[in-house]
């Protein structure tokens, strides 16, 4: 398996970084210290096996910027397929799984399919090595830290060596039994706590004799206790009824006399003075006649009140604001009548401009004609008129040439006529003369001829040749077009021929100046029309708003609009005054009306009151007020006497009520309450007695109970020998456990044994064949000897092992370290996915010469695994790449670089 490419979001240090070039057995990771290496292998791991933890808040590579944890990386196998990983933790890990056919598997955090032969602790284990794991194989039992590390625990996930559980195993069973008496095992402990439970156990016996003896004495002195007690309450009992019950007996025999002729008064309770009350009630009810009577005439005013407001002016007031708005709307409508005639003055002048402005068309002005005239484009036509200008200028400039291509050929061909006469001539004379001199004038003449004839030809040729090029009658056609377009554009509209036929600029300019008094014409007539509108709903509103408030009756007694306006503004002020009356009216009239019922309530109330009054002391008077009046008196006067009794009664004895229980449960107060003095002296000396025999019983108890509480508190026969139970029981259960915690340890020897039995020669096979290439042969074999538990290498030069340690060399303990993890990992991926390899400054310390040693020992690896190599110094980059022909990629700065 190799990583071809990877691209992290945010992981740790690590953010929006993506590494391409990774496709290579040999990959070499660059970077100064806290840029980021460690990051980088752990997003590795994560992508193979997922993001553990699975919560962001416990991730140790969760960025402190709060990022959230994703990235991608794209995988080669062994057999050529690809495949591309992304992973990201949000709540809870997410991931899919992309092979190159684009088939996508939803992966959740599992681990890839490709690397389940390796548990992700044995890939951090064993599949990253470091200069530390090094270090930490010399400083401690070298071959014991790899066989618990490396080979025993190489196809278990666990986390700790057998060797470590089994010997935890030996510990925890001698602690709890051994044979040869060493040490304080537990079973020797619980074996000694049972004799002394035993000795325990006998005292016990002879305490819980002692306990059923003092139990016996306190029964005797609560027997005797409970009857000196029985004969204490007899005797306080009479004493009490000398003592303190004969004054209260007193005092209620005085009370049950004065109540007898008091009577029943509570009919009376609420009744005062008589006379002032009856005084009292007669004021009030003249008071309360008076107040009824003034509420009554209120009550009607405001009823009047309601009764006055009509739907009417509730319309009225609902369209209030509407009815406030008409003044000024007046003002509006006045402007809008001055306006309107203003603007039926400014169509009138908009239309004589049109007619005027019409003048350019060939008949008079149209109403049909104003369509055509706005919808003309005046910037066609204008585009059309240029067009026709220099389609005639072009045709009157090639007029121009062609009138100086045309002169007379006659003239031109003059100069040869004459000089070809003037030879004949010459010829003549000397054909009659003989003459040399006229011959050979007469030849120069003919000569000079011919040239001239030749030259005149030639300027005629090219005359016609000039004449053809100018076109003329194309250029003619051209211009009579571009005039048939402008009659085209025009043709709605009746417009002179000689206009049309030579259309000018001055055209386009009168058609515009149309237009402009046409569309004049319409924007003065439509603002006509929408003040027409505009007044018409002015008048349609008022209208509306009249028959809304129920006031259409105004415009009977008012023709002009303003005067209407007036008088419903009038209408609507009595309106709310009106319904303002009603509105005040409306929460005081209930009240009012509660006021009436509740006065007429209080005064039939006081009425009766009155009455009852009357009847009630007349009923005591025998139908007479002032008998009555008079009895009523005597008799609150005998209810003043017995109340006076009871409060002396009350202050002289504060437990007056528990006295006079006690008085009403004697059977025969009277004769119960006569004992002479000679009786109630006995009787207090008895009591003295009773109470010192009474405290003399009592002391002897509380010695009983101490010590009975004393013995209690030493554990009774029963808890020692349940302890002795549960010693017994602890005992065979320490047994027990002995014989479980021997058999397990016995159980994981042999299959530690079985385990490096299996793994251990393989690993130690291979293991020696690297040893021997890193160490150039120096050393041939490594092997483990069972017998000292040690690891052993074989020299060339020697045949007895040596140990893998001191005087062997750092750097070669180095190399052996190095080719035990090698060999391990090849025995992992046997049959399976090469996993990728990580090495962490693990050739940092070596020499050159070991250098070159490991390299050729990785290029071994080239076909079948692919290793990271990380480190921090750039010469080791640059001699790693030469020797391995790696790629290199550079992390990035730390954030304080």
């Amino acid at each position: 398996m190799h990583l071809t490419h990877c691209t992290i979001d945010a992981y740790g240090p690590l953010r929006d970084c993506t590494f391409e070039a990774l496709d290579a057995p040999v990959v070499i990771v660059y970077g100064p210290n806290e840029a980021g290496k460690t990051a980088l292998f752990s997003f590795v791991q994560s992508m193979l096996y997922g993001l553990y933890p699975p919560a962001p808040d416990r991730h140790p590579y969760a960025p402190h910027s709060g990022a959230i944890i994703s990235g991608e990386a794209g995988l080669r196998l062994q057999n050529g397929d690809r495949l591309t990983v992304q992973r990201r933790l949000q709540s809870s890990p997410q991931g899919q799984l992309t092979d190159d056919e684009g088939h996508t598997r939803i992966l959740n955090n599992e681990t890839l399919p490709p690397v389940t032969h390796v548990s992700r602790s044995v890939y951090e284990t064993v599949y990253a090595l470091t200069l530390g794991d090094l270090v930490t194989l010399h400083e401690q039992n070298a071959w014991a830290e790899i066989q618990d590390r490396l080979l025993g625990a190489v196809s278990v996930d666990t986390v700790r060596p057998a060797r470590a559980v089994i010997g935890e195993l030996d510990d925890e069973a001698n602690a709890l039994w051994r044979a040869d008496q060493r040490g304080t095992p537990e079973a020797q402990a619980l074996h000694a706590d049972r004799e002394r439970l035993y000795r325990d156990l006998q005292k016990a016996r002879a305490r819980d004799e002692e306990m059923r003896t003092v139990h016996q004495k306190r029964a005797d002195r609560v027997e005797q206790i409970a009857t000196l007690e029985a004969e204490q309450t007899q005797l306080r009992i009479a004493q009490h009824r000398d003592e303190r019950l004969r004054p209260v007996y007193t005092f209620l025999k005085q009370i049950e006399q004065n109540e007898a002729e008091a009577g029943d008064l509570s009919p009376y309770d609420h009744i005062g003075d008589p006379e002032q009350e009856r005084a009292a009630l007669e004021t009030d009810l003249d008071a309360r006649a008076d107040e009824l009577e003034q509420l009554r005439e209120q009550r009607t005013t405001h009823q009047k009140a309601l009764d006055a407001r009509t739907e009417a002016d509730d319309a009225l007031v609902r369209h209030a604001a509407d009815i406030a708005a008409w003044p000024q709307r007046m003002e509006r409508i006045e402007t809008e009548r001055a306006t309107l005639a203003d603007d039926r003055e400014a169509v009138r002048r908009a239309r004589a401009e049109r007619e005027q402005a019409a003048e350019c068309l060939s008949e008079s002005w149209q109403d049909d004609f104003a369509e055509a005239v706005k919808t003309l484009r005046l910037s066609e036509l204008r585009t059309r008129i240029q067009a026709y200008t220099e389609a005639a200028a072009i045709l009157r400039e090639a007029r121009a040439e062609a009138e100086t291509l045309h002169p007379d050929r006659t003239a031109s061909m003059l100069p040869v006529w004459a000089l070809g006469g003037s030879g004949g001539l010459l010829l003549l004379t000397y054909i009659l003369t003989g003459s040399t001199l006229a011959l050979s004038v007469t030849g120069a003449l003919l000569v000079a001829a011919g040239v001239w004839g030749w030259h005149a030809k030639e300027r005629a040729t090219a005359h016609a040749e000039r004449l053809d090029a100018l076109n003329l009658e194309r250029k003619q056609s051209e211009a009579t077009a571009r005039a048939r377009d402008v009659r085209t554009l025009l043709d709605a509209l009746p417009l002179p021929d000689e206009r049309l036929d030579a259309p000018t600029p001055a055209l386009a300019h009168d058609l515009q100046q149309l237009q402009q008094t046409v569309r004049d014409v319409e924007q003065a007539q439509a603002r006509v029309e929408q003040r027409r509108t505009r007044l018409a709903d002015e008048r349609s509103a008022w209208t509306d708003l009249l028959s809304t408030t129920h006031s259409t009756d105004i415009t009977d007694t008012h023709d002009d609009w303003r005067a209407q306006v007036h008088a419903l503004q009038a209408r609507l002020d009595n309106a709310k005054a009106r319904i303002q009356a009603a509105q005040d009216a409306e929460p005081v009239l209930p009240m009012v009306e509660a006021r009436i019922e509740r006065f007429q309530s209080m005064q039939d109330t006081q009425q009766a009151e009155h009455d009852a009054l009357c009847a009630l002391i007349e009923d005591l008077g025998a139908g007479d007020w002032d008998d009555g009046v008079a009895e009523l008196a005597s008799r609150r006067a005998a209810a003043e006497r017995a109340r006076e009794a009871h409060e002396r009664m009350r202050r002289h004895h504060p437990n007056w009520k528990e006295l006079r229980d006690e008085i009403r449960a004697l059977d025969d107060p009277e004769a119960a309450l006569a004992a002479t003095d000679e009786e109630r002296v006995a009787r207090s000396e008895r009591l003295d007695a009773v109470a010192e025999a009474l405290q003399t019983a009592r002391a002897k108890k509380d010695e009983h109970d101490r010590t009975l509480r004393e013995l209690a508190d030493q554990p009774t026969m029963a808890v020692i020998e349940s302890d002795i139970a549960s010693i017994d029981a602890e005992l065979e259960r320490v047994r027990t456990e002995r014989d479980r915690l021997t058999l397990l340890a016995t159980l994981l020897r042999e299959a530690d044994r079985a385990v490096r039995t299996r793994h251990q020669p393989d690993v130690m096979q291979r293991a020696s064949t690297y040893v021997s290439t890193l160490t150039e042969e120096r050393y041939t074999r490594i092997e483990w000897r069972e017998d000292d538990d040690r690891l052993v290498v074989y020299a060339a030069d020697r045949t007895d092992p040596q140990p893998v340690s001191a005087p062997i060399s750092r750097g070669t303990r180095d190399q052996i370290y190095l080719a035990l993890r090698m060999a391990l990992v090849d025995h992992l991926d046997a049959g399976h996915e090469p996993l990728p390899m990580c090495l962490d400054e693990v050739l940092v310390n070596w020499d050159t010469t070991r250098r070159q040693a490991g390299y050729r020992l990785l290029r071994a690896w080239e076909d079948t695994r692919q290793v990271f190599l990380f480190t921090c110094h750039r010469p080791l980059v640059e001699e790693a790449r030469e020797a391995l022909d790696a790629n290199v990629i550079t992390m990035p700065s730390p954030p304080d670089a």
